[in-house]
C-alpha cells in the first residue's frame, strides 16, 4: 500500500476517488464512496492504513491454528464517475518458531560434564539468545530423534559457563533427570526457566552437592509424573530457601534425605501439604530433613536436632497450630 489510501481512478481527468474510512465503523455507517477492511469475525471495518503507518491486525504469543479471512467493504454513490479504481493492499506475515525441543536420553548430564572437563569447572549454566559463533569448538547437539529443534551446547572456559541454545520455546527433559546437576559444587547460577519437566519421572539426586547455590527458581517445574525425589536437594549447603508451591506430590514414593545436610535452609514455601501420594511412599523416607538445623516451619515449629536423622515425610506439611510441619504457607 502506498501513502495514497484511496482507490484512485485510471483516467487522470477523473476527480473522484473511493476514500478510506476516517475511523472504525460498521458497514451501515459507511458514507458514499468509502472503503475499509476487517477480519471476517469482526463487526467493524477499519481505515486503510498508509504504508508508513502499517496496521497489525493479528498477533499471537502462542502456537495457533486456523483460517483468517480478510474482508474489504465499500459503498459506492451515484456520483462516482464510470472508471476503473484501484490501489494495492500488501499483507505480510512474520512467523516465529513454536513448540518445544526434546532432549535425548540423559544428554544434558553427559554433555555438561564432558564439555567442561569436570563438574568442578562449571560456575554458570545459561540459555543463549543466539547460536554459537562460527568457529566455536566442541558444540554438542543434544536433541532427541523426534525433536522439532536442535539443542546446541558449548562451554566458555574463560567464563566457566555452559551455554545452550534452541529455537524451541522450551526443552522437554528426558524421563530421568537423575544426578543432572549433582556434584556441581562451584555452580552459582542456574537458569531452569527453559526446561519442561512434564515427562520426567525421577529427580533422584538432581541437585545434590550443588553447594554454592543459594536459591533455585523451580516455578516452571511440572511434577505430576514424578515418583522419585530422594536426595533431590541433599548437600546444598548454601541453599537458604525453596519455593515448592507448584509441586504436585501425588505420585511421589521416594523422598529419603530429600533435604539432608542443607544446613543454611531456613524456609520452604508451599501452598498445600506436600505429603507423598505414591502407593509405595515408605520405600525411601528416612532422614528427609537430616542436618537441617536452621529450618523452621511457618508457625515456628522445628524438630530437636537429635530427631532430624529420623525425620520423615510426615513433616512435609504446612506448619499449623497442633499439626507441626516444616513448610511455610505461601500467601
Amino acid at each position: 500500500m502506498s501513502e495514497e489510501q484511496a482507490l484512485v481512478p485510471t483516467r487522470p481527468q477523473n476527480p473522484t476517488k473511493i476514500n478510506p474510512l476516517p475511523d472504525q465503523r460498521e458497514f451501515s455507517d459507511f458514507e458514499n464512496n468509502m472503503w475499509g477492511y476487517k477480519l471476517r469475525d469482526n463487526t467493524k471495518y477499519s481505515p486503510i492504513p498508509k504504508k508508513s503507518a502499517r496496521d497489525k491486525f493479528i498477533e499471537s504469543e502462542h502456537e495457533s491454528e486456523g483460517n483468517y479471512t480478510l474482508d474489504v467493504g465499500m459503498r459506492i454513490g451515484r456520483n462516482l464517475s464510470d472508471d476503473v479504481y484501484s490501489n494495492k493492499i500488501v499483507v505480510s506475515f512474520v512467523a516465529n518458531p513454536f513448540g518445544n525441543a526434546k532432549e535425548g536420553d540423559s544428554s544434558f548430564y553427559t554433555a555438561m560434564r564432558n564439555l567442561a572437563g569436570g563438574v568442578e569447572n562449571i560456575n554458570y549454566i545459561k540459555r543463549s539468545a543466539t547460536p554459537p559463533a562460527e568457529g566455536t569448538l566442541n558444540v554438542r547437539n543434544l536433541e532427541s530423534r523426534d525433536s522439532q529443534y536442535e539443542i546446541l551446547m558449548w562451554y566458555d572456559s574463560s567464563l566457566k559457563t555452559l551455554y545452550y541454545f534452541t529455537e524451541g520455546e522450551k526443552i522437554e527433559l528426558s524421563q530421568y533427570c537423575n544426578q543432572m546437576f549433582s556434584g556441581m559444587s562451584n555452580l552459582k547460577e542456574l537458569d531452569l526457566s527453559s526446561f519442561d519437566t512434564s515427562r520426567v519421572t525421577s529427580f533422584y539426586q538432581m541437585f545434590m552437592g550443588a553447594s554454592s547455590i543459594k536459591r533455585l527458581d523451580l516455578s516452571g517445574f511440572k511434577t505430576s509424573k514424578i515418583s522419585v525425589m530422594a536426595d533431590m536437594f541433599k548437600d546444598m549447603s548454601s541453599l537458604e530457601e525453596l519455593d515448592l508451591s507448584n509441586f504436585d506430590m501425588s505420585r511421589v514414593e521416594q523422598v529419603g534425605t530429600m533435604f539432608a545436610e542443607d544446613v543454611k535452609l531456613k524456609t520452604i514455601y508451599a501452598t498445600s501439604d506436600l505429603i507423598p501420594g505414591g502407593p509405595n511412599r515408605n520405600l525411601s523416607w528416612l532422614g528427609v530433613f537430616r542436618g537441617c538445623v536452621n529450618l523452621v516451619g511457618g508457625n515456628g515449629s522445628k524438630m530437636e536436632e537429635s530427631e532430624l536423622s529420623s525425620s520423615n515425610w510426615k513433616w512435609m506439611r504446612i506448619d499449623r497450630p497442633g499439626t507441626p510441619g516444616y513448610l511455610t504457607l505461601k500467601k
